[in-house]
């Protein structure tokens, strides 16, 4: 699953900066095992203002507002729990904000704007 991740990450990367979104458990551990020298990721998006402009434990990954992708000119978010895709696509397009959304490393790059 690990290189599975990995894989999907880099082809994400070929076409500009990737995001995690979700700054919890997964989204920390994540952070971690796909790029603990934050060479990959470019940032971590979560809601929480108390997350937001801090930075992950471990991978020191930055903690994110969604209207930083937009700064970051970040291109696809890897979304860490399945469960918050309607929420999370919801809030793109309410902010214009264009990026592909991951949700399983098996699907590899496909995801939906």
């Amino acid at each position: 699953m690990l290189a599975r991740w990995n894989n999907t990450i880099v082809e994400l990367r070929e076409s500009g900066p990737v995001a995690l979104w979700g700054a919890g458990a997964k989204g920390v551990t994540s952070a971690s095992l796909f790029d603990p020298n934050c060479e990959l990721i470019s940032g971590v998006v979560d809601l929480n203002p108390r997350k937001q402009g801090r930075y992950i434990a471990g991978s020191g990954h930055e903690i994110i507002t969604p209207e930083e992708l937009v700064q970051k000119r970040v291109k696809s978010v890897v979304l860490m729990n399945p469960n918050y895709l309607d929420e999370v696509r919801k809030l793109l397009k309410r902010e214009r904000i264009e990026v592909k959304v991951v949700v399983d490393a098996n699907v590899g790059s496909t995801g939906q704007r």
